[in-house]
């Protein structure tokens, strides 16, 4: 998703970074792992509040940053569950990163 340049109202920008953490929550609870939901919803919840009003060059919310690292750091270890991990055949971050990955397009 890119961001660049584009003026999204408050409402839509809430909906975009909620989405994309329950994109990386449900990857989670697809995944065959002990269930720390709880955990995982406070640091995301303190990462929010810390970086409410940050913004990257691009304009995007800084936070579409860190989501989109725990997306890929949780594929990679194995959390993402069914349809987030691994494309069939291999794959990974060496795989990925001329494609562009996460909520980013490539951009980081």
């Amino acid at each position: 998703m890119d961001l660049t340049n584009t003026q999204y109202s408050p409402e839509d920008e809430d909906r975009m970074i909620e989405d994309a953490f329950r994109d990386v929550l449900n990857g989670y609870l697809a995944s065959n792992h002990r269930k720390k939901v709880e955990m995982i919803e406070k640091a995301y919840h303190f990462a929010r509040e810390a970086h409410k009003g940050i913004r990257r060059r691009s304009g995007e919310p800084y936070i579409l940053h860190p989501i989109a690292v725990a997306k890929i750091a949780s594929q990679e270890i194995g959390l993402g569950g069914p349809g987030h991990g691994h494309p069939v055949g291999g794959g990974g971050a060496s795989a990925r990163r001329g494609g562009g990955h996460g909520i980013h397009g490539g951009r980081y």
